[in-house]
């Protein structure tokens, strides 16, 4: 990069106030001169994004595209700069969902639920093979990602498969949705069992309670499993002891419906149960089932159900308290 280009850039990075034009020729200035160094080192890379993530906003899409174009191409690309792009409109981003080694699976797991469907479909064509990512497409029934996926798994088959046999799937699919909803039910006929003569008291919303996710996901990867039982129950409100009767074991564990009502994402859940309750899911068709639960679980419901079982605790407490004085 040449100084002039240096000092062009840099006062822009100060100002940022350029027409689209010019934030385009500068940005195009910018990635060239990264490129043309022989072995970039992290000072390079560094200055790369000092340089360029400001242009971003004022480039124009054109401008921003052919950025994506370029950095696509470079064996070891910023970051933040790749991250930043990835996460515009497709018609830009989709060289970089598509083949950028530089966006790791959280990385398109938070681009899939940030920016959905149009996004998810152009991530699917990278054959993902992180379970969870791949759930998480699955997720969305969309014909177009799932035959995409069935590519992958018809160039692993031992043999093709005859037009007649492509048409299982759909009933396959119909019975699993099936199951999968009487298991919701199931779940939230449990958690409301016990507490139906609970009585429902005017207490705190559930969102008033909520500790950082980050917070619960630290605490349920401790090796102290006493950790995650108070960072829950201090995040639903509840006693110590409804807690774990919340965590419980898996299949029966009541923990969605908590972290639901918490409003965590799918993966977030996934990983907080797996590392309290362990491996819950082995293949990809029980984690894609997973999401599914979990993604029917309404927010509203699982939140009333916290509610009752704040009363219940009260109840308890009550009682308790009773029983004492006399």
């Amino acid at each position: 990069m040449t100084r002039d280009q240096f000092r062009a850039l840099e006062g822009f990075s100060i100002n940022r106030n350029p027409a689209d034009s010019k934030a385009d020729d500068l940005l195009s200035a910018a990635i060239s001169g990264y490129a043309s160094i022989t072995r970039p080192g992290r000072q390079d890379l560094l200055q790369l994004e000092d340089l360029a993530m400001p242009l971003i906003d004022y480039a124009s899409a054109k401008g921003k595209r052919d950025a994506a174009m370029r950095l696509v191409q470079m064996y070891e690309a910023p970051h933040s700069l790749v991250f930043k792009l990835a996460h515009e409109p497709t018609n830009i981003s989709a060289p970089l969902l598509l083949r950028s080694d530089a966006l790791s699976t959280s990385d398109l797991l938070y681009l899939i639920e940030a920016r959905g469907l149009a996004h998810a479909r152009i991530i699917a064509r990278r054959r993902p093979q992180d379970a969870l990512l791949t759930g998480l497409l699955q997720s969305f029934a969309d014909p177009e990602i799932d035959r995409i996926l069935a590519q992958e798994i018809d160039l692993d088959a031992p043999h093709s498969l005859d037009a007649s046999s492509v048409k299982v799937p759909e009933k396959t699919n119909s019975q699993k949705l099936t199951q999968i909803h009487q298991q919701l039910n199931l779940m939230m006929r449990d958690a409301n069992t016990e507490l139906e003569k609970a009585p429902v008291r005017h207490l705190p919303p559930v969102s008033s309670y909520q500790v950082p996710e980050n917070h619960l996901i630290d605490s349920a990867l401790l090796i102290n499993p006493d950790f995650f039982r108070v960072a829950l129950a201090d995040a639903l409100g509840v006693s110590l002891e409804r807690a774990k009767h919340i965590i419980g074991e898996w299949p029966s564990s009541q923990l969605p419906i908590a972290l639901k009502a918490l409003n965590l994402t799918a993966q977030d859940c996934y990983l907080i149960l797996t590392a309290v309750l362990g491996t819950i899911h082995g293949d990809r068709d029980s984690l894609r089932d997973f999401v599914h639960i979990y993604r029917s679980i309404d927010p509203e419901t699982a939140q009333q159900i916290v509610q009752r079982w704040q009363a219940a605790d009260v109840v308890v407490e009550h009682d308790t308290q009773t029983k004492t004085a006399i």
